[in-house]
């Protein structure tokens, strides 16, 4: 999975896996089981490694990706997309930058 993402994987203390990327886009193919809170989905090129969720925590994928976005995939029946992460920078009153994630979902057409 790192390698298709081009970053660095990693393991926390929970044994929960992630990838640290300054900008990655996957070709994904949404699965029917998907809903408001969470997006399973695979691999468009590699399917073989299974069905992958997409959930945000306390936050709903509405608020995360766009209310329209998430009602526009959950419509279609197993819809390709561009599963998108890139990084923002800002920078704080103190004069200290941070950068964090942000992902997209972008319906292919």
């Amino acid at each position: 999975m790192s390698i298709s993402l081009g970053g660095l994987p990693r393991q926390d203390h929970h044994g929960a896996w992630s990838v640290i990327t300054e900008a990655s886009a996957l070709a994904v193919e949404i699965a029917d089981e998907s809903t408001a809170d969470v997006l399973y989905f695979q691999l468009a090129n590699t399917p073989q490694v299974g069905v992958l969720e997409l959930r945000f925590g306390a936050w709903s994928l509405a608020e995360v990706l766009g209310a329209a976005t998430v009602r526009a995939v959950l419509l279609a029946h197993r819809p390709l997309c561009e599963l998108l992460v890139t990084t923002r920078d800002v920078t704080t009153l103190g004069g200290r930058i941070v950068r964090y994630p942000v992902p997209r979902l972008a319906l292919r057409t």
